[in-house]
């Protein structure tokens, strides 16, 4: 299901209504807040005690480029699987996203930097 490498998962797999920083000796989890409008595009598991969501991986990508902009860092995507994305579904859920995050994804696919996209 990943598109990423395992760094990327254990940020962003969990939203709060705040912002929350816990740090563990292994592991530094970064609990963020997700505006309304953007909290959705999860798939509910179902775990032996607990259900949970978790992102799509097409969401799971627009969320990090979300986050990314908002604190100022740079986006990039030399380590992302994009054959693992599907294309229509990026470009759908990306639309929902404020223009920052388009331009952001948008630009480098035209430019041909991001290739391997499923139809």
């Amino acid at each position: 299901m990943g598109c990423l490498d395992s760094e990327f998962y254990p940020r962003f797999r969990s939203h709060r209504l705040q912002t929350q920083e816990n740090q563990e000796p292994s592991i530094d989890i970064l609990y963020r807040k997700l505006h309304r409008d953007l909290f959705w595009g999860f798939l509910e598991k179902k775990g032996r005690y607990a259900t949970y969501k978790i992102a799509e991986p097409e969401k799971a990508l627009l969320d990090w480029i979300y986050f990314r902009l908002k604190d100022g860092l740079p986006v990039e995507f030399d380590e992302i699987q994009f054959d693992k994305l599907s294309r229509s579904r990026l470009i759908a859920y990306a639309k929902k996203f404020p223009n920052t995050v388009i331009q952001t994804l948008f630009f480098p696919m035209l430019e041909g930097a991001i290739a391997n996209l499923r139809p």
